[in-house]
């Protein structure tokens, strides 16, 4: 996931990457003039580079994430969707590129914008079309770690290893690993088992804010009262 797969894609990363960074010095005269006040913004942009030069995607998405909250600007989004993509969260990076094509920085010139929506949609045929059958159907649904949204039946994930977690209230919880091939249909199906006699545990940890799971789920940090099978 973390070596580009065109031709496309590696002049986006070679020769974008260094360029937005100019871009941002221009975008920002006022920075340019004042290197000596903080500015997390700035700072959080500049560390985020780093990471993407060095090939550390995680580090650099939660830096250029910063960064984007500190001061929302074409070049931060543009880098965010490249972190994204090297962690291999395509989807998210798909979205994420969406959002640049809709106002890029002034001055861009077509050809990147046109290199850019061929690697949107090479990206586009990498997400896989998950059809999801849960019962209970109010169950809630994550996907390492993080909500899976499912409309009609159908979610749009990433390609490659997942773990799903269900839950739903009276049921016991599910835990399962996928391996999801790119630009594949695919059935899932979960099944919670109702539960019907309960007792109520309860946790005295010898670390006072230590974190208790049960069955794999974090029920609650510390002391904890909590209704298991």
């Amino acid at each position: 996931m973390t070596r580009d797969a065109s031709g496309v894609s590696s002049r986006l990363r070679e020769t974008l990457c260094l360029t937005m960074a100019i871009v941002w010095m221009w975008s920002c005269p006022a920075i340019a003039r004042a290197q000596e006040a903080p500015d997390p913004a700035r700072d959080a942009f500049n560390r985020g580079m780093a990471a993407l030069q060095g090939s550390r995607f995680r580090d650099a998405a939660e830096a250029l994430e910063a960064s984007w909250r500190g001061r929302p600007m074409p070049v931060v989004l543009y880098n965010l969707g490249l972190a994204y993509r090297g962690m291999g969260r395509n989807l998210d990076a798909v979205d994420t590129f969406e959002r640049y094509l809709s106002a890029p920085e002034p001055g861009v010139s077509p050809q990147r914008l046109s290199a850019l929506r061929q690697e949107i949609e090479r990206l586009r045929g990498t997400l896989v079309r998950l059809q999801v059958t849960l019962r209970p159907p109010r169950a809630t649904l994550r996907m390492d770690g993080r909500p899976l949204v499912v409309i009609d039946g159908e979610a749009l994930v990433d390609p490659g290893v997942h773990t799903v977690d269900g839950a739903a209230e009276g049921h016991q919880p599910a835990h399962r690993e996928l391996d999801l091939a790119p630009g594949s249909r695919e059935t899932f199906e979960m099944v919670l088992v109702s539960v019907e006699n309960r007792a109520r545990l309860r946790v005295v940890p010898s670390v006072i804010e230590s974190d208790v799971y049960v069955d794999q789920w974090l029920v609650g940090v510390g002391r904890t009262d909590v209704d298991v099978p």
